[in-house]
């Protein structure tokens, strides 16, 4: 996995470092192939939801039914360090957008504003 320096996203804000992965964000094609994929398909988050909700209570009467117990301690520790890994990461590589953003043109851009869907934060 490579690591460029000093990249430049299109509002501006230099990147220090910028893995191979975030960059098909500043790739404007690739960027406009999934920001279509998103509008056009936005649909089955619905069912998506609905089926996972519906397995969450019939997965929850199944194993009130059962006798014998999983012992997932070790493997739930383990997801939350994964996943507190993770959203520490996503913090890091997204709060030098959010100041600079909010220092230059201010709390109402940095949360109402689009252009923030493109580049390292617009993955993240």
């Amino acid at each position: 996995m490579n690591i460029h320096s000093s990249v430049t996203d299109t509002n501006g804000l230099i990147h220090l470092w910028v893995f191979d992965f975030e960059l098909l964000f500043f790739d404007q094609e690739k960027f406009l192939w999934i920001e279509n994929l998103m509008y056009n398909w936005w649909w089955l988050s619905i069912p998506y939801t609905l089926l996972y909700i519906i397995a969450i209570f019939i997965g929850r009467r199944w194993m009130n039914k059962r006798n014998e117990k999983f012992e997932l301690r070790k493997l739930l520790v383990i997801w939350n360090i994964i996943l507190t890994i993770f959203s520490f990461w996503g913090a890091c590589r997204c709060l030098p957008e959010f100041i600079d953003s909010l220092t230059n043109h201010g709390f109402l851009y940095s949360i109402c504003d689009s252009s923030y869907k493109k580049g390292i934060t617009g993955l993240w």
